[in-house]
This record gives C-alpha cells, structure tokens and sequence, in this order.
C-alpha cells in the first residue's frame, strides 16, 4: 500500500521512454480489438497455445517435474490431482481459467483475493484463502515485507488507495496495475502461493482495463523467461518501500517494456503467421469444435472467413479419414455429424 498512500507513485518520476511505452500499448490494444473482430478462428488457436504454455511454464518456475500425460490430465480436469504439486497446478489452472471467462463479474476486493487463493489450494490438503499468521522466513527481500499482524489492514487499505486511484484515473492503468502487483509482492499476504497469486491478479486487472492479451499470450512463459529481470526489477523496485523511499521506474520498466510489449510483439507475430501458414486446419478442427453436432460446409464457411472451399473439404476428408466425423447426408446439402 506504501506506493499508494499520499499519492506516492503519481509523484515518483516516468521517463520518456516509458511513456512511448504506454502509448505503444495503447496501440497494441487496439490492434488486439481489431485482431479479436477479423480472425477469431486464430485467436481460437492462440487461447489454447496459450493457456497450455501457462501450464508448463508454472510447472518449470515451480521446479516440479509432472510427465506429460499427467500434466495433460490435469489441464484437462480427467485426473485426480495427487501429489502436492499437482494438486496446486489443478487449482491454478481453475483459478486461471475462471478468470479469463469471468473476469467482467469478479469484483477486486481482499475477499476476492481470498477466493482465489482458496481456489489455488482446494485440492490440497492444507486449505488456502487465509491471510498469514507468522512472518516468512524466506522473501524476494525479506526487509519490504509486512508482518503478519500487518498484513490484513496492509491489504484492505492497499485496496481501497488502489480502487480510488483507479476510479479517478489518476494514472494510466497500466502503471496503476504495476504499481499494486508490487505493492501486493511486498505485502505477501498469504503463507504460500503469493506468486501465482501474483500472475493471477495481474491478468485480472489486465482484463478490466481491456487488455486481454493474456488469453492469448502466456504471461507466465514470459516471466518464466525474464526470471532475471523480474528479480532485479523487484529488488530495485522494493528497496526502501517500508518507509516509502523507493524507486517504481525499475518495476514499471519490467512490467511495461519486458513483460507487456514482448507479449503484444509474440502476439501480433504469431497472428500474422498463422494467417499465412497452413494452420488453416487447425483453425477449421477449432471451429468444427464449437458447431452442433450435425453441422453443413454453409455452417462452416460463415465462421471460417478467408478459408477457400478447398481447404474446407481437405479438411474435412481428413477429418472423416481419422474418424472424428460422418458423413451424414451427401448431394449439395451435404450434412456432416462429430462422431
């Protein structure tokens, strides 16, 4: 709450630099609008790349070693979670998901923060959704975290600077996110987990402010991939936040220029060459997911925009040749059944 309190982060200095930064993704926001409008069939493919990565990315930040099929059985929910680290993946993965489809009707409050983490460990022996009770012998810097008697008006009052920051615009929404992930890592409040936590609530905000780009985007695997940088910034970022004497340029940095504009940079990259590779497949076996079970090639081509009728019949060819569908019904209004 410290980078809140009196306004301290409206007065801590932003570079040049940055603010073209905060501009860039500004327009990266609405090239995602523009990408969500004309190619949802390959935003389709992304979501599902994507929230695998997170996956796997969580798996290597966690040090854990899970065998593929186990790690399938637990995104896809057809297993028991039964070691611990499992357990906590199943959760995540829960949490992870509820956000990304109902983030319009999560309400930022401590009671949220609460939820999700109870929602973190519900397959775990040891049940979350509690504050701390004594103090963490291990931090990312054991000086900028609050005590555990602390941690509840810690939190409720990093709220409410943080709810009234952003009803008033007082910053870009950007830098306001930043600014409580930070203060949130510093806090701890919670005996374990405060990390995904912390990813968890980034792509909360994230989502509020209407950039979505880590429905399609793992931010996971990126900070998986700046672990460096993400301590550095931290360490920086939290030295004298106790008595709110520090700097917000190192962590804003992180989060906007390392973080942000790599993931917008892989996503824009991505779009575009899924537009041109021959991921058209994948696509039409996305689509063909989500139509009735009985579907027409009329039903296909009004969501399969830009695909030539050639690649739809390869397509499903190959389709019936695995025996995934039938068809029902031939002539010119052939019917096609998902077996």
């Amino acid at each position: 709450m410290n980078s809140f309190v009196h306004d301290y982060f409206f007065n801590c200095p932003i570079t040049p630099e940055l603010l073209k930064t905060v501009r860039l993704l500004g327009e990266y926001k609405g090239h995602e609008t523009f990408f969500k409008q004309q190619s949802s069939p390959i935003l389709n493919v992304l979501k599902k790349t994507a929230f695998l990565d997170s996956m796997e990315a969580d798996r290597r930040l966690a040090g854990t070693t899970i065998s593929a099929a186990r790690l399938k059985g637990v995104m896809s929910a057809n297993i028991t979670p039964l070691s611990p680290y499992e357990q906590e993946l199943a959760g995540y993965r829960s949490a992870l998901d509820n956000i990304h489809n109902y983030w319009e009707v999560i309400p930022f409050t401590p009671s949220t923060l609460q939820q999700l983490h109870q929602e973190l460990y519900q397959y775990c022996s040891e049940p979350g959704g509690y504050w701390k009770t004594t103090n963490p012998n291990i931090s990312l810097n054991k000086n900028s975290c609050v005590s555990a008697d602390e941690t509840p008006d810690s939190i409720h009052q990093l709220h409410e600077l943080f709810t009234e920051a952003w009803n008033k615009s007082l910053h870009d929404p950007l830098i306001l996110i930043s600014t409580y992930i930070l203060d949130f890592l510093c806090i701890q409040p919670f005996p374990t987990g405060n990390a995904r936590m912390a990813r968890l609530l980034t792509i909360l905000l994230l989502h509020k402010a209407g950039y979505h780009i880590a429905s399609y985007i793992s931010l996971d695997k990126i900070t998986e991939n700046t672990i460096h940088h993400y301590y550095n910034a931290f360490t920086e970022s939290s030295h004298g936040w106790k008595e709110r004497q520090h700097l917000l340029l190192p962590w804003w940095n992180y989060f906007l220029q390392i973080v942000l504009t790599s993931a917008y940079c892989e996503f824009e990259q991505k779009v575009t060459s899924l537009r041109k590779s021959g991921a058209k497949k994948e696509m039409l076996e996305n689509i063909i997911r989500d139509l009735p079970k009985v579907f027409s090639i009329a039903d296909l081509e009004r969501h399969a925009i830009g695909i030539s009728r050639p690649t739809m019949n390869r397509t499903l060819a190959k389709l019936k040749q695995d025996g995934t569908i039938k068809k029902v019904c031939v002539g010119r209004d052939a019917l096609w059944e998902k077996i």
